[in-house]
């Protein structure tokens, strides 16, 4: 009986044991701050995006050169992928809007453990006025 109470008090190998049982819960908790800043990062991109889109549909006022511009941007973000862009040109005005959509895929998840890497869907509209 004596020897329980001396093994109960010996307290060697514990703060191991501890940092074992939270080595997975720190991992995790890096891995959505991970997430979360190339999510910010996802969306000052495309907000960017849309930026430069909207710049050039205002200095050509073409759709064309709006979509080039969207793209070229997003190709700054590896792991953004370009969607579309939409350009709403009102009628007999100068003002119009520009939505840049894009997918963000989630890097968390490795892709040999997935058929399709999930993806969020990020959209930024710009209005802007086209120059004369």
């Amino acid at each position: 009986m004596h020897w329980i109470k001396g093994w109960k008090e010996n307290e060697k190998g514990s703060l191991t044991i501890e940092f074992l049982g939270m080595l997975p819960l720190m991992l995790l908790m890096v891995i959505i701050l991970w997430q979360f800043m190339i999510s910010a990062y996802g969306v000052i991109v495309t907000q960017s995006a849309a930026n430069d889109a909207a710049k050039a549909f205002s200095l050509s006022a073409r759709e064309s050169e709006a979509r080039t511009a969207a793209r070229d941007t997003l190709q700054a973000g590896s792991n953004l992928k370009y969607r579309s862009v939409s350009v709403n040109n009102y009628s007999g005005s100068q003002e119009f809007q520009v939505t840049v959509h894009a997918d963000l895929e989630l890097v968390f998840i490795p892709k040999k453990w997935v058929r399709n890497t999930p993806s969020v869907n990020i959209s930024r509209t710009v209005s802007g006025r086209v120059l004369d």
